[in-house]
């Protein structure tokens, strides 16, 4: 029960942290008033889909405050491979802030706090082919019509001159395969 409670926590905070990371309520990283904009800054309003159906290398910086939870991020994306990592601080009060990493590759998506020695491994695998424009899928269905669309988030970003090392996964941290934890854990559900 205890390992099942920590996966609903870890996958509970994956996305919290996702939707964090991408508020509608994004604001550029403070910028000196003598210093005027780049021609390679841009803002961008879209979906995350369509973000990085640009094909672009950009790094996009985003801060917001909710509830008296401060979240600062950087996200990078590599458009010539699709890779994304993401690096969240994440800051309540009374607290020591957290910074939460994540790199996602075409193969899997690897989350970890930093200062902790495990981390996760979410494999990605492709069972079925993707649904055509045409095609809706039951999901979609059985969505309320609002929900049907993605949602358009704003974006502060740069070009970005890609950095292998930004990409590296921390030698110091075992990685978890958490798909391999849930089919142990749901073969073992009594029936």
């Amino acid at each position: 029960m205890k390992k099942l409670f920590l996966l609903a926590l870890v996958l509970a905070a994956g996305v919290t942290l996702s939707g964090c990371l991408f508020s509608k309520k994004t604001e550029p990283a403070a910028t000196p008033a003598s210093e005027a904009t780049t021609p390679a800054e841009e803002s961008f309003s879209g979906t995350i889909g369509e973000l990085l159906a640009r094909g672009k290398s950009v790094k996009c910086i985003s801060a917001s405050e909710d509830a008296g939870v401060k979240t600062a991020g950087e996200f990078y994306i590599d458009g010539s491979t699709g890779r994304t990592k993401s690096v969240t601080k994440i800051t309540e009060t009374a607290k020591p802030a957290q910074i939460m990493n994540s790199v996602m590759t075409k193969e899997a998506v690897y989350t970890w706090v930093e200062g902790q020695q495990e981390g996760f491994l979410y494999p990605i695998t492709k069972t079925e082919p993707e649904p055509t424009a045409s095609e809706p899928t039951a999901a979609d269905q059985n969505l309320p019509a609002p929900e049907k669309e993605e949602t358009k988030y704003d974006f502060n970003c740069e070009a970005w001159n890609v950095e292998e090392n930004i990409f590296a996964l921390p030698g110091d941290v075992t990685f978890v395969d958490q798909a391999a934890k849930l089919k142990e854990l749901i073969k073992n559900i009594p029936r």
